[in-house]
């Protein structure tokens, strides 16, 4: 009876055992697994606080190629109603033009019964209102051109300013190009050309 009880008790001994060791690897288990747990989020706080760093960052750039992107919208406005303001001003000259050229010819036709020396001289006022008529399109349409390409860029640029940021540097350079291409022309200076078609200084 003792025997059997002895070995009764040593075998639950030997099964208390096992489970005490079955529990203590499966807490080395869990505790490994918690260690890796700690890590891996210890990285992932690090990882997000890096994430929250580029976005600010990136957030502050776009605020700053927003603001830029409007700048140069604005500027571009500018140009446009210059533009405009130029097409303009060539239409009426175009139009005061032909009425000149309309009243040259009929003061013309009117002398033909008149010396030839007064003949003459009409025809060299219509000669020389002709000349001036045609140097006056040739530089209004050459300025226009140079507009429309500076307008042209600076579109380009806006574009461009979302990734470079360049576009406050465009209009003084184009802007002062036409002029002097307008100027070169006319065979004038500058201040001049600016006074003839009266260009106000948005700057």
């Amino acid at each position: 009876m003792k025997r059997r009880l002895i070995e009764d008790l040593r075998s639950r001994l030997k099964a208390s055992q096992e489970n005490v060791k079955t529990s203590n690897e499966t807490l080395e288990s869990l505790e490994r697994k918690v260690k890796a747990l700690a890590a891996d989020c210890l990285n992932k706080k690090t990882s997000i606080d890096s994430l929250k760093q580029r976005l600010n960052v990136a957030t502050e750039e776009k605020s700053n190629y927003e603001q830029m992107y409007h700048k140069a919208k604005d500027e571009l406005k500018k140009k446009d109603l210059k533009l405009t303001n130029l097409e303009s001003k060539m239409t009426e000259t175009e139009h005061a033009m032909s009425e000149i050229e309309t009243s040259a010819s009929q003061q013309l036709h009117d002398l033909t019964k008149q010396s030839g020396q007064a003949l003459e001289t009409v025809q060299k006022q219509l000669l020389f209102t002709s000349d001036k008529v045609e140097e006056f399109m040739t530089f209004a349409k050459a300025l226009t051109r140079e507009l429309q390409h500076s307008i042209q860029e600076l579109r380009t640029k806006i574009k461009q300013a979302k990734k470079m940021g360049e576009v406050s540097a465009c209009k003084k350079g184009l802007s002062q190009e036409s002029v002097q291409l307008a100027a070169s022309i006319l065979n004038v200076s500058t201040t001049d050309l600016e006074e003839i078609l009266e260009i106000e200084d948005d700057e």
